[in-house]
């Protein structure tokens, strides 16, 4: 599934740190169960189980700015290739698996491509799940996949192509079995009007009931667009949901956006928050 919300608002200050290691296997083993995903914001070290092919020219390095940090492909010259390889991630003990992550591209003579893909073991071939190319300065994208042929020795990648394009941004992987309680993902703040706003998500679980954060105060909901009523004009508002899977079982906080009401009641249609 693809859904945009706007680009974070990053890089005010920005500092490079470039990865220098090489193709390998990978020496972290990460296992992947229905109680422990995989989560990967590329804050802190979490970049260190990570490995980059770098036999095509191009490469990824951490971007870091004044609020949060990316992977960044970069190239010197056209058709130069990069792909950045996951840790291994034992799927032994779960039946099945989505993979979702978040991302955004500009295009400037022409765009760029991101190809991702995932492979069962080292001597596998890497399968192609998505192939993108855009250019958008202002949003992020997100997209969730179920993964197949799970096994106890399984990657994903990102394989970086420069064509021309300025940047290629990937953020906030997340790998996880879909018997789990999966963290919803593509929020969205739609029908934005003085008092009111239409939040939405995409779910990747069975659940049937969220709970909502907006600006602190919690709202539980067992439906979804949810139409959030006596707001404020010319208010700004962060909202970010959380699955309820019965029994307890909650999932991980979605990624929260922004989004801002408008001074009078005239609807704004298909406005979208920023990420935070």
């Amino acid at each position: 599934m693809k859904n945009k919300k706007p680009l974070k608002q990053l890089f005010l200050a920005v500092a490079l740190v470039f990865v220098t290691v090489g193709v390998s296997f990978g020496q972290c083993v990460i296992p992947i169960t229905d109680d422990q995903p995989y989560i990967e914001d590329f804050e802190g070290d979490g970049f260190d189980c990570w490995s980059v092919d770098v036999s095509g020219g191009g490469s990824w390095s951490l971007l870091a700015g004044t609020n949060s940090t990316v992977v960044s492909f970069s190239y010197h010259n056209n058709e130069e290739e990069g792909r950045l390889i996951s840790p291994i991630f034992d799927m032994s003990a779960v039946d099945g698996a989505i993979f979702s992550f978040s991302y955004a591209m500009m295009g400037f003579y022409t765009n760029d491509e991101l190809e991702v893909a995932y492979r069962s073991s080292e001597d596998d071939d890497w399968h192609v799940l998505g192939v993108y190319s855009l250019s958008d300065y202002t949003n992020t994208y997100e997209e969730t996949f179920t993964l197949d042929n799970l096994t106890s020795t399984y990657q994903v990648s990102f394989l970086g192509r420069g064509l021309g394009g300025m940047y290629i941004f990937v953020d906030n992987i997340e790998i996880a079995s879909n018997s789990s309680c999966a963290r919803p993902v593509s929020l969205q703040a739609n029908d934005i009007t003085a008092t009111s706003a239409l939040l939405s998500w995409s779910t990747t679980g069975n659940e049937e009931s969220w709970t909502i954060e907006l600006n602190g105060n919690v709202i539980d909901v067992d439906t979804q667009p949810y139409l959030l009523e006596d707001l404020r004009p010319q208010a700004e508002y962060t909202f970010r949901v959380r699955a309820n899977c019965g029994e307890g079982d909650v999932s991980e906080w979605a990624t929260p956006i922004t989004f801002t009401t408008s001074r009078s009641e005239e609807r704004r249609v298909g406005k979208e928050g920023r990420s935070r």
